[in-house]
């Protein structure tokens, strides 16, 4: 999906925005997390796409107590 360098722009600083919530929550991001925003900022994924693959990323890691 293409998209220009505003969207661009703004899926950067939403990531950025994000990252830096995370880490003030004392959770740091893997290598493969931050891969798949970058794919997300460069409008190789739709908003969805990135949630879904991350969920499928992690969700297999999580188990109930």
């Amino acid at each position: 999906m293409p998209i220009d360098d505003q969207e661009r722009a703004r899926r950067k600083l939403e990531f950025e925005f994000s990252r830096e919530r995370a880490r003030g929550k004392g959770i740091l991001l893997t290598k493969e997390t931050e891969a798949l925003a970058e794919r997300y900022i460069s409008g190789e994924f739709t908003k969805e796409q990135f949630v879904e693959a991350g969920l499928k990323l992690y969700l297999p890691q999580i188990r109930p107590h």
